[in-house]
């Protein structure tokens, strides 16, 4: 595995030796304690914020992959913000929480593709009259905690696949009716 090559000119900014910065991301990611690790290092790379501690749940937030595997695959986060943000841009929402949910999503539900959800957030983007009454784009993905949490986008990512087969059942009955 690569380290992610957008760390380096992170801890260059923070005046982080490089080899330094990235033996303490991959101490906190593989759980090695060292027998020594500096303060100032310590307090240094709290500041860059590539990992933060969710304080509610006590985890660990990777903000910036350490591993260049991790940060492929999610590129759609990027063009799914912008989405929201060419339509109201106070909508758009970060990529940080779009991402945390977005991966939530697809671990919830391991058989809908990327493209579908892409091909239900178009869907959803053209119904949308006011720009004032746009979801924002982590809301849509998920909304409220425990036994009322709800997502736009699992209902929308339905009316995507019926609306799938529906089209390909009309294409089926035409192409026999030739």
């Amino acid at each position: 595995m690569l380290l992610n090559p957008e760390i380096k000119p992170i801890l260059s900014s923070f005046n982080i030796p490089i080899a330094d910065g990235y033996a303490y991301l991959l101490s906190v990611y593989y759980d090695v304690k060292p027998s020594y690790t500096p303060i100032e290092l310590v307090e240094k790379m709290n500041r860059t914020r590539i990992l933060s501690l969710d304080e509610q749940s006590k985890t660990l937030n990777w903000n910036i992959p350490l591993f260049e595997e991790q940060v492929t695959g999610f590129e759609l986060v990027r063009d799914w913000i912008d989405k929201f943000g060419a339509i109201n841009k106070d909508r758009k929402g970060t990529y940080k929480d779009v991402a945390a949910r977005m991966k939530k999503f697809f671990v919830n539900n391991p058989s809908i593709r990327q493209d579908e959800v892409m091909g239900a957030t178009d869907m959803y983007l053209r119904t949308v009259t006011n720009p004032t009454y746009l979801k924002t784009s982590h809301k849509f993905i998920y909304e409220g905690v425990g036994a009322e949490k709800t997502s736009a986008l699992l209902e929308w990512v339905e009316k995507y696949k019926s609306m799938a087969v529906s089209d390909q059942g009309r294409t089926s009955f035409n192409n026999t009716m030739s």
